[in-house]
């Protein structure tokens, strides 16, 4: 009799989780992580971290923009062979420093962050070339682009990291789709820009995207 109540109490306390998604799609999302082999990094890209020292020493946020082309300047002194800034630059700078950091973004492939802000603001689509029906895709959300100044010497690529939900994030968009067509992801542009390529190559099939060809390089989703 205790085994058969045992058993009932155990059926009901179980049963709200039969219809809730959010459970099993974490234990499906952590059996997922158990079987990803540890990928080390390739050495072809270095992150420079801005710490709050360093802007401490330069007395306080946001740091002026002829710090920043000066920055630049300096990683390409150091061999970098194109730099790519994870920040977006969408008001002119209140110090007057736009005109220095566009000169020293135009000393070597450069890449700028946008991010999405939930507008119906977003970047022209260029150099797409799509093999099959122009069907699937993520769609961007709106962006907040940088300013006219800076698009002079440097192109820009959305910043986009969606979660899982379990906070956690395992899958980043290689192009998102906006009403005018495709915007590369942030990575996917310093990818372009860095292999000296002008166009992506989009393949789909029934089902949506296959993959995304950049010059040599080729990206499956």
């Amino acid at each position: 009799m205790k085994k058969i109540v045992f058993a009932v109490l155990f059926t009901v306390l179980l049963l709200p989780l039969a219809f809730q998604t959010t459970p099993l799609e974490i234990l499906k999302l952590k059996t997922f992580d158990a079987f990803l082999p540890e990928q080390q990094p390739s050495g072809y890209f270095s992150i420079l971290n801005i710490t709050e020292e360093d802007i401490a020493n330069e007395g306080g946020y946001p740091l002026s923009r002829q710090t920043l082309a000066q920055i630049q300047i300096n990683l390409l002194r150091q061999g970098a062979i194109g730099v790519g800034w994870v920040i977006a630059f969408p008001q002119p700078d209140r110090f007057g420093g736009d005109f220095e950091f566009t000169e020293a973004l135009g000393f070597a492939p450069s890449v700028l962050a946008m991010y999405e802000n939930d507008t119906d603001d977003y970047p022209p689509t260029t150099g797409t070339v799509i093999l099959g029906e122009d069907i699937g895709g993520i769609q961007a959300q709106g962006v907040v682009q940088n300013i006219e100044a800076l698009k002079q010497n440097a192109s820009q690529g959305i910043a986009v990291a969606r979660p899982e939900v379990d906070s956690l994030v395992r899958r980043l968009p290689l192009l998102l789709r906006t009403p005018d067509g495709w915007v590369p992801s942030y990575g996917t542009e310093v990818l372009k820009i860095l292999a000296g390529a002008d166009t992506y190559v989009i393949k789909t099939n029934e089902n949506g995207l296959e993959e995304i060809r950049v010059k040599v390089y080729l990206l499956f989703l």
